[in-house]
């Protein structure tokens, strides 16, 4: 029984990656980025709410956005060995993604995690040894089999879904994929012990809870179970 990894969502600012940095503990050495493709066919970071790239090309996206490009955001995670988790917000990017990935040299870095199941199939369909994640909200009867069929490595949902049947499931899919979970806003301390002797492998943390609060309740959390051992 271990504490799960925490990932910061989000992170689509120089700005808020170095957050992540600044803190410097080991928990907190992944973070989660939103990928979008420009009018031109380039990868930028961004989030949808924020502007859709599709409206600009990757000169205007960066000028008039301050967008991150692909490469930019490679080089600061391999000069601090972070890992990252990207997150396709266009259904039909898959295969981009996956060719940028490996031309900047994220594979063994990174993640790619779609709510659309169309571009976890096209990753794959470029390279099958990509990590992939598969975000869903929903109920799903077999999440182990519908993983299975996508090839993902990795299982995204919310914490608002943990029934008992809920675990039941998940401790069946836990035997091929990773799982993780994405926190609520108000961190909970039943929440963690729950995910730890759930054994969650990373929880998605919400850019606003305030990451330092978030150890202390983790180091708290930490004594009640070594208590319970």
């Amino acid at each position: 029984m271990a504490l799960p990894e925490l990932v910061v969502t989000r992170s689509n600012t120089k700005e808020k990656i170095t957050n992540v940095l600044v803190i410097g503990s080991p928990m907190f050495d992944s973070f989660e980025v939103d990928l979008m493709e420009t009018k031109d066919g380039m990868l930028v970071v961004g989030h949808p709410s924020i502007f859709q790239a599709r409206d600009y090309t990757l000169i205007e996206a960066r000028a008039q956005r301050g967008a991150l490009t692909i490469d930019e955001m490679a080089e600061i995670v391999l000069m601090n060995n972070l890992h990252v988790f990207l997150d396709l917000k266009y259904e039909d990017m898959g295969e981009l993604a996956a060719s940028e990935i490996r031309r900047v040299g994220l594979q063994n870095h990174s993640v790619l995690i779609s709510w659309g199941q169309q571009n976890l199939v096209a990753v794959r369909r470029v390279d099958k040894e990509l990590k992939t994640g598969w975000i869903f909200n929903g109920a799903l009867e077999d999440p182990a089999g519908e993983m299975e069929r996508l090839g993902c490595n990795y299982f995204v949902t919310c914490f608002y879904y943990m029934t008992t049947e809920f675990w039941v499931k998940m401790r069946n899919l836990r035997r091929k994929s990773k799982v993780g979970l994405c926190l609520r806003k108000t961190t909970h301390k039943n929440d963690l012990k729950i995910a730890a002797h759930e054994d969650v492998e990373f929880i998605f943390v919400d850019p606003e809870v305030n990451l330092n609060e978030m150890l202390v309740t983790f180091a708290h959390v930490t004594t009640e179970l070594i208590d319970e051992l």
